[in-house]
């Protein structure tokens, strides 16, 4: 599960919790996952928000940023 708190995004995965900051804010959303890639020292996720709308975001774990690509 995704969660899109104005600058923030918090992704859930087997009971743990990441917490990102965004690059750009997103309005305030919660998703679903599609997909998660590794990506180096980060990943990439693709995620169904909300109204059936599809975002693709590279997080960053390092530096706990995501983007939205």
């Amino acid at each position: 599960m995704v969660f899109v708190l104005a600058d923030r995004l918090v992704l859930r995965l087997k009971g743990r919790e990441f917490r990102f900051r965004l690059r750009r804010p997103l309005p305030p959303s919660r998703g679903e996952i599609l997909a998660l890639l590794p990506d180096g020292p980060g990943a990439v996720v693709w995620v169904r928000i909300d109204p059936g709308e599809r975002v693709v975001l590279f997080l960053d774990f390092p530096r706990r940023e995501a983007r939205a690509l």
